[in-house]
């Protein structure tokens, strides 16, 4: 016997004396988990959740220094956009209702800032320069005197086809925001992104009421719809998780102890997990909620089947259930024990991607995990062995345990017997598949991510495709080394240039910069002529309107430009986005600016580009950068652990194999379909790593035992075949029965999460039961077997 399995044996020995133990302790095991769930669980009523997506992101990551910045400057970038519908936006009733739902939105919207609609702005009268207030001066009930406004607007390109559309049937309402306290001052429970989004769709509603047409959006709003909608989808996904869970257990289990401990030992698990978070203050991304309790669901059930099928074969032959529950212990808990760390292990790869949430759900699930491991080695065992011993109709159990056995070991026979066809189609299948995952691709998508059942994604995708409204917008901040810069009219001028370009750059709906305001101004000391909506060419006659502008309107002109004169703004609306697209275009602003701006004439010029877009985009790399990074961690990580447990290079070799497999197929298959990558679907092959490893373990700890009993390969697989086939068949079913409960989601990544988890287990299962027996066979790592 080899130094390995002399280790095993040891440790199940090890084993099988603290399940004596445990036996013995039971009503203190009982007592004590109580008390823990009790003041662990008590944590439930602190937990909460968040969406914005500044948690994503490290506080020292380049962006966010980048956002401070902006801030500091310009304050907040977050707006609340509000597409208003009629068949005329100039009729009396519509400009009043817009001008009534402005004034309530700025009255009950905290941090209103500036809001800007058809019926509230700043304009200038012709051959004037006084800053007016359109939203000083009545709505006039004359349909003549707003044809007038229609005629004066229609000329203003900083308002015809920005607030209305030249249709007149849209109209766009913008409400700036100012910034957010700092966590540590506010009081409310809510984040105050996510409360000033809750008082604006209460205004919204109220308005919806009364028969206005009306789709919000703004970051505020869709983090607020998005906080409620994802935690009814999130509910819904858990019922029908639970319902299948429940099903499963009954038809897993045959004896009350069995059902009733699992069922404890996944309600207790949740319960302590997040009533922990709930004590630490961690909130979670409602977004990532499912993944770790579905996971706890799944792997509780696994653990507990692998566990209780030893002691139910222990107890049919015996009836006594003490001594089941040692003997169970003794034979499964070590296997039980090493798949929950390689799985803890793959969980914490997650740590490699540099997004908060990601990050969130590897430690979470590996906390989740390590509470089950404790759960099923203690709590469960206890529950196991209560009630007493009974007798057995032993002819029945024998026939039925029989023509299982034979089912399985004839599914061994076969597999070894046809082992040449089997490798080669295993192989050629890998190989195709290996070619699909070169197709795939990381984009955050909103459309392919979410999908448009949800009502906010609907409203946003609406309203990114209106006439005037948009989906997102970002900002571009050129910042200059000397003061009163911005007054050059060559500086401004190439500004305005840059601003053209990117105004007809692809998915860009809209942009706003001073630019807009210097050329307006132009126009109307020119008795409204049109013809000077330009830059003027005497750099004090600019330097003497930013000055006019800023002490008329001082709010407003802090929106465009700094104090000091340094820095401009050009604010830069979306219609629809995609990271791979923004990413492209990052990069093309970048040369534009280089190429406007030569770094040789304006040496310490610098541009920031700053907002959710940058933020989204910027994930991109990462989720490419982390995914490579997790899958090597956990796939060195398992493999390292595999050939130290089993002493044996060859064998940690051999183990990979059929754990790697499925992540290869789920991968090749999205690659054909066209699903890509993004933060859910980036956690699928670490977490398939992790749970996959669980039957190759139970298998080949297994295989090297019947070995060292028997030393003949071909009757160790068929004997593991009998023994270890039924449960680990059952584990598959299970894992794949839970992550069924995401395809009844609206939300497409959780849908194409739940797909292709179950195909990636059913290949792990197909593996293990045909892959891994001939590679043993063949490779022989336990040593030679010896001639008879």
């Amino acid at each position: 016997m080899s130094q390995t399995s002399r280790y095993i044996v040891r440790i199940n020995f090890w084993f099988e004396h603290m399940a004596v133990l445990l036996l013995k302790i039971r009503r203190l095991i009982f007592i004590s988990g109580a008390v823990i769930l009790l003041l662990l669980g008590s944590g439930l009523y602190r937990f909460k959740t968040k969406v914005t997506i500044d948690s994503f992101f490290l506080k020292s990551d380049p962006i966010m220094l980048s956002k401070a910045r902006f801030m500091d400057m310009f304050g907040n970038n977050d707006f609340i956009g509000i597409l208003v519908e009629s068949d005329d936006v100039f009729s009396f009733e519509t400009l009043s209702r817009i001008r009534s739902l402005g004034n309530e939105l700025k009255k009950k919207v905290p941090f209103a800032d500036e809001l800007i609609s058809l019926a509230d702005f700043s304009y200038f009268f012709p051959g004037m320069l006084s800053v007016n207030k359109i939203g000083s001066v009545p709505i006039p009930e004359d349909s003549n005197e707003r044809e007038n406004w229609r005629k004066m607007f229609d000329k203003r390109k900083s308002i015809a086809g920005r607030l209305y559309s030249t249709d007149y049937t849209q109209a766009w309402i913008i409400l700036r925001l100012k910034e957010y306290p700092k966590l540590s001052e506010w009081k409310e429970k809510e984040e105050p992104a996510i409360y000033a989004g809750r008082r604006a769709m209460q205004v919204v509603e109220k308005y919806r009421a009364e028969g206005m047409k009306l789709t919000p959006t703004g970051i505020p709003v869709l983090a607020y719809r998005k906080n409620f909608e994802m935690f009814r989808e999130t509910s819904r996904v858990l019922a029908v998780a639970a319902i299948i869970g429940l099903i499963s257990i009954f038809l897993m289990f045959y004896t009350i102890q069995g059902i009733v401990g699992t069922i404890l030992i996944i309600i207790n698990s949740i319960i302590i997990v997040f009533g922990t978070l709930g004590w630490l203050q961690i909130p979670a991304d409602i977004s990532f909620l499912l993944v770790p309790v579905l996971l706890g669901i799944a792997v509780a059930i696994s653990y507990t089947i692998h566990l209780a099928s030893t002691f139910n074969r222990h107890l049919m032959r015996t009836g006594k259930k003490k001594e089941s529950v040692i003997y169970a212990l003794k034979e499964s808990a070590w296997p039980v024990l090493f798949s929950a760390a390689t799985t803890i292990a793959a969980m914490f790869s997650f740590w490699l991607v540099p997004i908060q949430p990601i990050r969130w759900v590897g430690t979470v699930s590996a906390f989740m995990i390590f509470i089950i491991l404790i759960n099923v080695l203690f709590l469960f065992p206890a529950i196991l062995s209560l009630g007493g011993d009974f007798n057995l109709n032993r002819e029945y159990y024998q026939k039925r345990s029989s023509r299982i056995d034979e089912f399985f070991a004839a599914m061994g026979e076969w597999g070894l017997k046809h082992g040449t066809i089997i490798l080669t189609i295993f192989f050629l299948i890998l190989g195709i598949m290996l070619f699909g995952m070169t197709k795939l691709k990381v984009d955050l998508n909103t459309r392919k991510m979410l999908g448009t059942r949800l009502p906010h994604v609907y409203d946003q995708v609406y309203a990114g495709e209106s006439k005037i409204g948009s989906m997102y917008s970002y900002d571009i901040m050129l910042t200059f080394p000397e003061e009163n810069k911005i007054a050059d009219p060559e500086v401004l001028k190439k500004f305005d240039k840059f601003a053209t370009i990117i105004n007809n750059a692809p998915l860009i709906k809209k942009t706003r910069s001073a630019c807009d305001l210097l050329k307006e101004i132009n126009q109307v000391v020119h008795n409204d002529d049109s013809n000077h909506f330009v830059i003027p060419e005497d750099g004090n006659i600019i330097a003497s309107w930013i000055s006019a502008f800023e002490r008329q309107a001082p709010d407003e002109a802090r929106a465009w430009y700094n104090k000091k004169h340094t820095t401009l703004r050009l604010f830069v609306e979306v219609s629809d986005f995609s990271a791979v697209e923004f990413q492209k275009q990052i990069k093309y602003i970048k040369s534009m600016l280089d190429e406007i701006y030569p770094p040789a004439e304006y040496p310490g010029l610098r541009h920031d580009v700053v907002g959710n877009l940058l933020q989204i985009s910027t994930m991109n790399q990462y989720v490419t950068e982390g995914q490579i990074k997790s899958l090597s961690f956990s796939l060195l990580t398992i493999m390292i652990m595999m050939m130290i447990v089993f002493g044996s290079v060859k064998l940690g070799l051999i183990g990979m194999i059929p754990n790697i497999a499925p992540v290869i197929a789920a991968g090749g298959i999205m690659g054909y379909m066209g699903v890509p990558l993004e933060f859910v679907t980036i956690t699928i092959a670490p977490m398939v790593l992790g749970l996959a490893v669980d039957n190759t373990i139970h298998i080949i700890n297994n295989a090297k035992l019947e070995f060292y009993h028997n030393e003949d390969y071909h009757e160790a697989i068929l004997l593991t075949f009998t023994s270890i086939g039924k449960p680990a068949s059952k584990a598959a079913f299970i894992l794949c029965s839970t992550f069924i409960a995401f395809l009844f989601s609206k939300v497409n990544n959780l849908i194409n999460m739940g797909i292709y988890m179950v195909i990636a287990m059913a290949f792990a299962l197909a593996s293990d039961l045909y892959i891994t027996p001939l590679l043993i066979k063949i490779f022989k790592p336990f040593g030679n077997q010896p001639q008879k």
